[in-house]
Formats: structure tokens, C-alpha cells, sequence
């Protein structure tokens, strides 16, 4: 059985777009609703930031340069959808 509460999760994504091109690409590859910088899909939400710990030139460290990048997606399930894994 899966524990809903282990389902959340964050993502670390370094793209050379504004945050509302992100949020809409996210929202078309989820089939998902836009409100304001989250989106709704069946199965998640995930609310899309710009990452305060943001530094380019740490970003280039492999061991743990992705902790850098420019957004940060976390994503919940959506437990009010009974399809939401």
C-alpha cells in the first residue's frame, strides 16, 4: 500500500525561460490547470518557484549543482482525484 505522505516531492530545474513559460510548458505536459504559479493536474500539484538559492556559478558543481538551479517544482499528489496514483 502506498502512503500518500511519502509521495511528495522536489524538483530542481534550470531552464533560460520566464517562470509563466515554465509554469504553462508544466501545465501543457500535465494536462493540467494553471493557478497563478501552481498547477492542477489529476494525478499532482505542483507549485512552481523561482529558487531563492539560485547562484549560477554553484549550479555547475556536479556532485550538487542541480541545488542551484533557477526553479524549484515541488509536487504533492492530488488526493482529490481517486486516479491520483
Amino acid at each position: 500500500m502506498v502512503d500518500i505522505n511519502d509521495l511528495y516531492c522536489s524538483i530542481f530545474t534550470d531552464a533560460a525561460v520566464k517562470i509563466e513559460v515554465l509554469i504553462n510548458k508544466v501545465a501543457e505536459l500535465t494536462t493540467g490547470n494553471v493557478e497563478f504559479r501552481s498547477v492542477t493536474s489529476t494525478a499532482c500539484l505542483i507549485g512552481i518557484a523561482k529558487n531563492d538559492e539560485y547562484d549560477p556559478i554553484r549550479l555547475l558543481n556536479p556532485a550538487d549543482g542541480f541545488l542551484f538551479s533557477r526553479f524549484k517544482l515541488e509536487t504533492d499528489p492530488n488526493i482529490n482525484e481517486s486516479n491520483a496514483y
